[in-house]
């Protein structure tokens, strides 16, 4: 699965929403479906500009993953992901509402996270050999670590 950063617009890396938009964006965001998780992560590699996507979910082990050629997340930003209201997109509520992009609140992994027993992220960037893994589980962070000789495809 990845997540991405914006190339263009002024926003980079991932960052915490502030309070003040935070409030303002509030909701009830929840996901409670197979079908509402895959919809959220193909979004996220969409937003990422992945321009292949592939899907598995296992309904019996009710389990989705998602693999895409997107923009992938800096060593640096992994921290931050899947943390509530972190987002690689702008912090300002008018760059916000004229986004182009389908999720802007820093909420689909964090929300993803609170409903599942694991959730693994492994991501890479074009411009690094070295993929990069964040582990949650039930909904707490277990590890962050670059992953030396991780096979994934550039932007994963």
């Amino acid at each position: 699965m990845s997540k991405h950063k914006r190339k263009s617009g002024g926003c980079h890396g991932i960052h915490i929403l502030s309070h003040e938009l935070q409030h303002r964006l509030r909701s009830n965001f929840r996901i409670s479906t197979l079908a509402q998780c895959a919809e959220e992560l193909v979004l996220n590699a969409v937003d990422a500009s992945a321009t292949c996507i592939a899907v598995r979910v296992d309904a019996n082990a009710f389990a989705v993953q998602v693999i895409d050629n997107g923009d992938g997340v800096d060593e640096g930003d992994l921290a931050l992901m899947g943390s509530r209201y972190a987002t690689s997109k702008c912090g300002t509520l008018d760059r916000l509402s004229s986004s182009a992009k389908f999720g802007y609140r820093g909420e689909a992994l964090a929300s993803i996270a609170d409903v599942s027993q694991q959730v693994l992220i492994t991501t890479r960037t074009s411009s690094s050999t070295n993929g990069m893994q964040k582990q949650f589980l039930n909904n707490k962070c277990q590890s962050c670590s670059v992953c030396v000789g991780c096979v994934l495809p550039a932007g994963a």
